[in-house]
């Protein structure tokens, strides 16, 4: 396999079907993504929401919420009627993770954003039995400070995901979602007029994204180098032409 096709665990190809035509590939793959070991289900929700082509997207999604909702309250119940009892996130924490990532990755598809907040919230301040921690919700909650505008709490929180993703097996500082953070705390140096540190981060972003053709990470070369020049254009770190 080469590098351009080889798949990670976070590609997600949503369904070719016309009820995810204006439903974006994230939401899709978190909607999935809560339901991993469970093909029946899997194949009994297509059809379902096949029925539903024709609604608007604010009615689809509102499907899908519903659905993982009651999700939800089913394997709560469950862990519930154990002996002993139990919940959802002691019994099971990922599945209990999963399905809060996909509910509130809906929600901010929705608008709802108080709500998502609250939610990554939760999620950051849970861990499991065993000290297990949800950084991808610290890697969701960087992006929400920064739109807050609350950089202070923002920058330090993106230094401790960074650091997660560039030591993980399976990212490392040149993956799609380090690199996203660094496209981060550039945004914040020129939000905080640190023009000298926005740009020589700019710099190390830049040399990380040229490096990408000859890596495991080629196939997102010509998406990084699209994402680098929109950032280097909208917080206006365009060398000016001599």
């Amino acid at each position: 396999m080469t590098a351009a096709a080889q798949k990670f665990p976070w590609d997600f190809d949503k369904p070719k079907t016309a009820f995810w035509d204006d439903i974006g590939w994230k939401e899709g793959r978190a909607f999935f993504g809560a339901f991993p070991d469970d093909a029946c289900a899997e194949s009994t929700l297509a059809d379902k929401l096949e029925s539903s082509t024709d609604l608007p997207t604010d009615a689809k999604l509102q499907i899908l919420l519903d659905i993982l909702q009651q999700r939800l309250r089913d394997e709560e119940a469950l862990a519930a009627d154990r002996v002993p009892p139990s919940s959802l996130v002691e019994s099971d924490y990922r599945a209990w993770r999963r399905l809060w990532h996909a509910i509130y990755v809906i929600k901010s598809h929705q608008g709802r954003h108080d709500e998502e907040e609250r939610i990554i919230e939760m999620l950051m301040e849970t861990q499991s039995s065993d000290g297990e921690k949800d950084l991808s919700a610290h890697h969701s909650m960087c992006f929400i400070l920064v739109d807050k505008k609350r950089f202070e709490e923002a920058e330090v929180m993106c230094w401790d995901v960074l650091n997660w993703l560039d030591n993980h097996p399976m990212c490392g500082p040149s993956s799609p979602q380090s690199l996203s953070i660094r496209r981060l705390l550039v945004k914040i140096a020129c939000q905080t007029g640190s023009r000298d540190t926005a740009k020589r981060r700019l710099g190390e972003l830049k040399a990380l994204v040229d490096g990408l053709a000859k890596g495991k990470f080629a196939k997102y070369a010509e998406e990084e180098k699209e994402m680098l020049l929109d950032l280097t254009i909208e917080n206006g770190l365009v060398e000016p032409a001599l």
